[in-house]
């Protein structure tokens, strides 16, 4: 991290471990007792202070193609027996802010497991934070880039980036898990 880097925090509230991140981050930053009870919100909103903002992030939503479904956003660890593993963090540089539903309800802050909300279905789409823009500088910059969602879109790219091209094995047992969803 550097001086003016810009960290942001989305908690999934349906994580058990919720309160040992909010523990483990106020630590990190050095927070008084007193602060650690304090919510996010109410916590940017402290007069005592000044190191947090409040501050509605700029999404941008791109659908996942048919070749994500079933998939886990984690590593391999992080899947279930007839899953797949998408490890977008790690091996596309990508951060999901939340999961769109095809019912049209949202996951937010998934986690790498399905029991985290991090398990995306046929339909499903992705929104991602933009970097926090503090001055009028033009358009705000993606938190991920243009290439690396094209390689999850495209699946010639998408199976390079995976080590899938190479190992046509592996690649069948990816499509029989994204069939298996559609049984």
């Amino acid at each position: 991290l550097r001086e003016g880097d810009v960290i942001y925090f989305g908690v999934n509230s349906h994580s058990s471990c919720t309160e040992s991140l909010k523990a483990v981050i106020s630590e990190h930053l050095g927070l008084a007792e007193d602060l650690m009870d304090m919510t996010p919100v109410s916590l940017a909103r402290s007069p005592s202070q000044m190191a947090f903002l409040e501050f509605f992030p700029e999404l941008v939503y791109f659908q996942f193609p048919p070749h994500c479904a079933n998939a886990v956003l984690g590593q391999h660890c992080h899947k279930s027996v007839g899953q797949n593993a998408l490890n977008l963090r790690s091996v596309f540089g990508i951060n999901v802010a939340a999961i769109v539903r095809r019912d049209g309800s949202v996951s937010w802050w998934p986690g790498a497991t399905e029991a985290q909300g991090g398990l995306v279905r046929s339909g499903d789409g992705a929104l991602i934070c933009k970097v926090p823009q503090w001055e009028c500088t033009g358009s705000s910059i993606l938190s991920a880039s243009v290439d690396d969602i094209r390689d999850v879109l495209d699946v010639s790219r998408f199976k390079q980036r995976l080590g899938l091209d190479a190992d046509s094995v592996a690649w069948r047992i990816w499509q029989h898990n994204v069939k298996g969803m559609h049984r």
